[in-house]
């Protein structure tokens, strides 16, 4: 189980700038909650990777929140590297 950490303000907005504009946009504007991505392996939101963070493929990915926690869970132990359109080197 993760657990939730405080995020400052400037990650938070990152993070959902990422999940608005290169992650998961929805069709329109937006975010799509329900993303998949990387033939089924990324996913919601933040399209974290479950067959890189195996703990989080039981998790809803899909529940804003939820998705949140994990993401906050990665920028923790990888930093932004970690999601491919934020990461300069991809």
């Amino acid at each position: 189980l993760i657990q939730l950490a405080p995020l400052p303000l400037i990650q938070a907005a990152v993070l959902a700038l990422a999940a608005a504009n290169c992650e998961a946009p929805a069709p329109g504007g937006g975010i799509d909650l329900a993303a998949v991505g990387d033939d089924g392996r990324a996913r919601g939101p933040f399209q974290v990777r479950v067959d890189v963070h195996r703990w989080a493929a039981g998790l809803d990915l899909s529940d804003l929140a939820i998705s949140a926690v994990a993401a906050v869970a990665i920028w923790e132990r990888q930093g932004l590297e970690a999601w491919s359109c934020l990461n300069p080197n991809n």
